[in-house]
């Protein structure tokens, strides 16, 4: 963990903004997560559970620069994985820069604070055998294992997301055309063309 000093910034939050209004600060923010961002709802609840474990830490303190350290601290000193670590630095910094560009907050006490720079893993693909085992896994006997066939080939094809692919409407696949209209992160919207092993299965 990292401080740079800047001397003009005094790092406290309005301490006419108590636990009570931190708290329904906190709703709003979340609530902006979700309908101006589009985060899904399980980053939201992480979110939520991370500000919370802040909260509780505070015990009706206001919110400093000191506390911050003190809680970050506490967090490198943890059991938990950097990448949890960054995602509550994350809301925490998230919830400040929220409240300040709200007015509910005169100062960000998190500037003072560098999120961690985690290093990136590629990601493990699957053999061939892997994939192929995976696609005749389904009971295509079966109206669920026609389905469940039916997605994995079409995640195959487009390489959609699981969440993608669950979450895509029956009109916005054209079977003639070979193409998907797939809906991402931030409500982003893509189109995909389909295989052709993709649509005999859908």
């Amino acid at each position: 963990m990292q401080i740079r000093h800047r001397s003009s910034t005094t790092g406290r939050i309005d301490a006419k903004l108590d636990a009570t209004g931190t708290r329904a600060g906190i709703e709003e923010y979340l609530a902006s997560l979700t309908i101006e961002r589009g985060l899904s709802p399980n980053t939201v609840a992480a979110y939520r559970r991370d500000l919370q474990q802040y909260l509780t830490f505070l015990d009706g303190r206001p919110s400093t620069a000191g506390s911050v350290v003190e809680f970050v601290s506490m967090l490198h000193g943890s059991s938990l994985a950097p990448s949890t670590v960054a995602r509550k630095m994350a809301a925490l910094r998230g919830l400040h820069r929220f409240l300040v560009a709200e007015g509910s907050a005169v100062d960000d006490p998190t500037v003072l604070i560098e999120t961690p720079k985690l290093a990136r893993g590629l990601p493990k693909a699957l053999t061939v055998q892997e994939m192929l085992n995976l696609l005749d896994a389904p009971d295509i006997s079966s109206p669920l294992g026609r389905r469940d066939r039916a997605l994995l080939e079409f995640m195959y094809a487009t390489g959609a997301h699981v969440s993608e692919t669950t979450g895509i409407d029956t009109d916005a696949v054209d079977l003639e055309e070979r193409t998907a209209l797939v809906t991402g992160k931030g409500s982003k919207q893509r189109v995909v063309p389909i295989g052709v092993y993709a649509v005999e299965a859908i």
